[in-house]
């Protein structure tokens, strides 16, 4: 009997254990905060590193209050500035993107995916484990007004032809050092 309940207890603290949030975000941690889906000159004001506070808040121009980051992963933190943009009224929908620079959850060093073709920003994108081709797409800004749902993604020297329109195609898994490129609209295509 005592075996059994120590079983059950160890198996108990691992669930448990599996169950808790990975650590995020700490006082004195320093971020990258990139802004695309705006004006250059907003993005040139905006873009650069930043630390957290004593009491781990941000405080992002432009916004009158600062922003708790204590405990977020960079994901959290990224929508948290978004949203307090468009609280703001200050964008409408901005995107950003959050590199830690170091601490406990510091970035992998050079895993980013290369997005061009027909994106408002081409470039390097920061890459996140279970990133998806949506999600890389709209760190380049999204596609702009001649980016069509064609997509071609380079992987290993293998070229992936994806259609953006289909729902598979929008949760295609990135991998860091993919190379994607979105092709323009051919006529009387829909963008999907």
């Amino acid at each position: 009997m005592k075996a059994h309940t120590k079983n059950i207890v160890g198996i108990l603290c691992l669930a448990l254990t599996a169950s808790l949030p990975a650590a995020g975000l700490a006082p004195g941690d320093k971020v990258k905060i990139t802004l695309r889906g705006v004006p250059s000159d907003d993005q040139t004001r905006i873009n650069g590193e930043y630390s957290l506070s004593d009491n781990g808040n941000l405080r992002m121009p432009s916004i009158n209050e600062d922003i708790s980051a204590k405990g977020l992963t960079r994901d959290e933190l990224a929508r948290k500035i978004e949203l307090a943009y468009r609280k703001s009224e200050i964008y409408t929908s901005p995107t950003i993107e959050v590199e830690i620079l170091n601490g406990a959850n510091k970035n992998d060093e050079g895993t980013f995916v290369t997005i061009g073709g027909n994106v408002r920003t081409a470039g390097k994108v920061p890459f996140r484990k279970g990133m998806t081709l949506m999600e890389a797409i709209q760190g380049a800004g999204d596609r702009n007004e001649f980016g069509g749902p064609r997509i071609e993604l380079r992987r290993d020297g293998k070229l992936h032809k994806i259609d953006y329109r289909q729902e598979e195609g929008k949760n295609f898994i990135i991998e860091p050092n993919d190379n994607i490129r979105v092709l323009e609209i051919k006529l009387g295509e829909g963008r999907g």
